[in-house]
């Protein structure tokens, strides 16, 4: 395998040197990452994205991303679909999404997620950059998001491994209403989208996480809460575009 990366702009035409997005494989046994007294704060919004690659583990619950206390969460669950979650500090579901279903589904995906609680509506979950919301819970209240403990590639502690490539791993409050062509931001052309050195570029705010390496530098967060501590031994992620392409 080689590292995750997509090539973004036209070498030769006068444009940017094209971005080369990377991520990590983890192994659904030994890997995760995972930060503790992070920096973090709750939030009405918060947009999370994130680029999944279902290698295995169908039929068992694992997670993409995990704050303590399942405060925030991306999962596969045991019937293979993506679910979602936000809750509030008495850790009710006050956001919720359903889907896709990645069974046996080994395709590199984007999932990008716009939990809106502030009861203006504006929430969606868009996938592959095409409309997807399954949203059966949003209730106007506060994400509990400003717990300290966190996990990419497994719950916080260690359970539930994720067998996956991951990579451009976005979460925060973006500071205004999320629209459908802040989605663009993201991904264009079936290609990730460069964010910043931050993570500032598509809300012009420094997320709270945009995990932006390869395998060898993953646990490193270009984002405000503090960096996470690798667990086992990330391996390369394949890449997310043909080669040549």
């Amino acid at each position: 395998m080689t590292s995750a990366r997509v090539g973004i702009g036209a070498a030769g035409a006068g444009g940017p040197p094209p971005y080369e997005a990377r991520g990590a494989h983890f192994d659904g046994t030994n890997d995760a990452i995972e930060g503790t007294g992070l920096t973090t704060a709750n939030a009405s919004r918060l947009a999370v994205s994130a680029w999944v690659r279902n290698t295995g583990g169908d039929g068992s619950a694992r997670y993409i991303i995990h704050a303590t206390g399942t405060r925030v969460y991306m999962q596969v669950t045991s019937s293979d679909i993506v679910r979602i979650v936000g809750r509030n500090s008495s850790n009710t579901d006050i956001w919720r999404h359903d889907g896709p279903d990645l069974t046996g589904d080994s395709d590199w995906h984007h999932i990008f997620a716009s939990m809106d609680t502030t009861g203006g509506g504006a929430s969606f979950v868009y996938v592959d950059g095409v409309l997807a919301s399954n949203i059966t819970i949003e209730t106007t209240g506060t994400i509990n998001s400003g717990v300290t403990t966190w996990a990419i590639g497994s719950a916080t502690g260690g359970a539930l491994k994720a067998n996956a490539d991951i990579a451009e791993v976005w979460i925060g409050d973006p500071g205004r209403a999320v629209t459908a062509a802040d989605v663009k931001r993201f991904i264009s052309g079936g290609r990730p989208q460069y964010l910043g050195a931050e993570g500032k570029a598509p809300f012009g705010v420094q997320p709270m996480f945009y995990m932006r390496g390869d395998h060898n530098g993953f646990g490193v967060n270009s984002g405000s809460a503090g960096d996470l501590t690798v667990t086992g031994a990330l391996t390369e992620a394949q890449r997310l575009y043909k080669a040549g392409a």
